[in-house]
């Protein structure tokens, strides 16, 4: 699980508030694996999947743009960011 906080301009009023994303973490990947007589490691790709967020303290109508920025990708970079530094992280970098 991945959370990240960003700050979004309202749409209507133009203030900025914050909201705190949560993204689980999915692996298309099949492991160990045997092809003609060889042993091999499929790791697959990390990807972010189910992004929710907490709405309490939000207007309707900033729930109703967050969730259309959510459909619209707009925080996939985000939260490639954030799964690159933590494998950073782990590796030592």
């Amino acid at each position: 699980m991945i959370k990240i906080e960003k700050w979004i301009e309202d749409w209507i009023t133009e203030k900025e508030f914050m909201v705190e994303l949560t993204g689980e973490v999915t692996n298309d990947g099949i492991g160990s694996y045997e092809f003609w007589g060889q042993v091999c490691f499929h790791r697959g790709t990390d990807y972010v999947d189910d992004i929710s967020f907490d709405s309490n303290g939000l207007t309707p109508e900033q729930e109703q743009q967050v969730n259309a920025m959510i459909a619209a990708g707009e925080f996939d970079s985000d939260f490639n960011d954030s799964m690159q530094s933590a494998r950073e992280y782990k590796r030592g970098f």
